[in-house]
C-alpha cells in the first residue's frame, strides 16, 4: 500500500482542510513566543487505499505530533463521537484556517452547529474534569524521573536473619565477603522466580555471575550434585520489566519534550501541576458550557477571561483553588444539560451522507 505523506497529499489534491490548533487560536500563547505552532488537517485518503480490503492509516503526522492529519473517514467517525480536538476543528476562527476546500467548506465548516449535541458534556466536560483530577501527578516523568536503568540484582532478595523478612540480595552476599559476580543460581521447582544463589569459595571462578546484560532473566548455571547454596532469592521480576519500561519511556520524553513547559512545571511559587494543561482543561469546561447554553461558541479567549485562563498558565493558583472552581463549572455545566435544547445525539445518518458525498466527489471521481 503506498505510503502518503503531507506533501503528496497536497500534490495529490487531497487536502480538504489544514487549520493551526492550540494556543495560537485561543490567543493564549506565551508573551515571549515560545509556544509551538501546531496545526492539523483533513484529507481524502487515495483511492487505492479506500478500495482496499486492507486497514489503512487513519492519520499521518510528524515526529512529534505537532502536525496531524486525519483521514475523512477518521475525522467524521470522531465528528459522531463529539470528539472535542474534532468540535474545535470546526470553530477554527477565518485566520487560523490555512487552507479550505470549497466541498469540505459548503458540506462542514458552513454550519458546524448541526454537528453540536448533548455528547459535548460527556466528551469535554468529563475529561477535562479527569485530566484536572490527575494534574497534580499528570506528568509523573517530572514528579518521579527515571534517570538511571537499574540493574536486575536491585530486584533480588533473600531471607533476613529472622527467617520472615526480607533483605537485599547484595548487601546480605557482602556482609558475607562473596563477591555478586562469581555466584551462581539454579531456579527452586515449582516456585515462582525462586533461586538457589551458591558460591565456591575454594573454586571462585566456578560461577560467573547471575546476571547477563541486557537480559530481563537471572542468568542460571550448572551447579555440581551435592553443592549447598549459601541462600534462597527471589526475584521481582515484574516490578523489574516496569522499572525498565518506565525508563524507556522517560528516555522517550526527555527526547521529545517541550523545555519551556518542562521548566514551567514547578517553579518558585511550589505550584505543581502541570499549568499549562490546567489552563486548557478550564478552557474547555467553559467551552462546553457556551456550546451546551448558546449552541455556538468562540474559540478566542478575550479581555477578563483571558487574562485569568494566563494566570493559570503563570501559575497564580494553588490547585485546590482551581479543583473548586472546576467542581462548581461542572455543577452549573450539569444544569444547563439537562436544560440544552441540543439533540441528544449526533445525527449519524447525516455525517453518513457527508462522508459519502465527499468520498464520491474527492476519492472516486479520481
Amino acid at each position: 500500500m503506498k505510503e502518503e505523506t503531507f506533501e503528496s497529499v497536497r500534490n495529490e489534491g487531497l487536502l480538504l482542510y489544514d487549520y493551526q490548533r492550540g494556543s495560537y487560536v485561543y490567543d493564549l500563547q506565551r508573551p515571549d513566543g515560545q509556544s509551538d505552532i501546531d496545526t492539523a488537517g483533513v484529507f481524502a485518503e487515495p483511492v487505492e487505499w479506500f478500495l482496499s480490503l486492507e486497514p489503512y492509516p487513519e492519520q499521518i503526522k510528524d515526529e512529534k505530533g505537532d502536525t496531524v492529519w486525519y483521514t475523512t473517514r477518521k475525522f467524521f467517525n470522531l465528528l459522531k463521537k463529539s470528539n472535542p480536538a474534532i468540535i474545535e476543528a470546526l470553530l477554527i476562527p477565518q485566520e487560523n484556517r490555512l487552507f479550505v476546500d470549497p466541498l469540505f467548506d459548503e458540506l462542514v465548516l458552513s454550519d458546524p452547529t448541526k454537528f453540536f449535541s448533548k455528547g459535548i458534556f460527556e466528551t469535554f466536560t468529563k475529561y477535562a474534569m479527569s485530566q484536572i483530577k490527575k494534574a497534580r501527578g499528570l506528568n509523573k516523568k517530572i514528579v518521579n524521573p527515571v534517570e538511571h536503568r537499574k540493574s536486575i540484582v536491585e530486584f533480588c532478595y533473600t531471607f533476613d536473619a529472622a527467617g520472615y523478612g526480607k533483605e537485599d540480595l547484595r548487601e546480605f552476599l557482602q556482609t558475607r565477603n562473596i563477591p555478586i559476580e562469581k555466584c551462581g543460581a539454579s531456579r527452586i521447582p515449582n516456585m515462582h522466580n525462586m533461586y538457589a544463589i551458591f558460591y565456591n569459595p575454594d573454586k571462585p571462578d566456578q560461577y560467573n555471575g547471575i546476571v547477563k546484560d541486557g537480559s530481563e532473566n537471572i542468568h542460571l548455571s550448572s551447579i555440581p550434585k551435592g553443592e549447598m547454596p549459601v541462600c534462597q532469592m527471589h526475584y521481582n521480576q515484574e516490578e523489574f520489566s516496569r522499572h525498565c519500561r518506565d525508563y524507556h519511556d522517560y528516555q522517550e520524553w526527555l527526547k521529545n519534550r517541550n523545555p519551556v513547559r518542562y521548566e514551567n512545571y514547578n517553579d518558585e511559587k511550589g505550584t505543581e501541576y502541570d499549568k499549562k494543561n490546567m489552563m486548557h482543561c478550564i478552557r474547555l469546561l467553559n467551552l462546553s458550557h457556551d456550546l451546551l447554553v448558546y449552541g455556538t461558541a468562540n474559540l478566542k479567549c478575550r479581555g477578563h477571561y483571558r487574562d485569568f485562563l494566563m494566570s493559570i498558565r503563570n501559575g497564580e493558583h494553588t490547585y485546590e483553588d482551581l479543583m473548586n472552581y472546576a467542581t462548581n463549572l461542572t455543577s452549573l455545566i450539569e444544569q444547563e444539560y439537562k436544560k440544552s435544547k441540543l439533540p441528544d445525539e449526533v445525527d449519524s445518518e447525516m455525517v453518513d451522507d457527508i462522508f459519502r458525498t465527499i468520498a464520491i466527489e474527492k476519492i472516486l471521481s479520481k
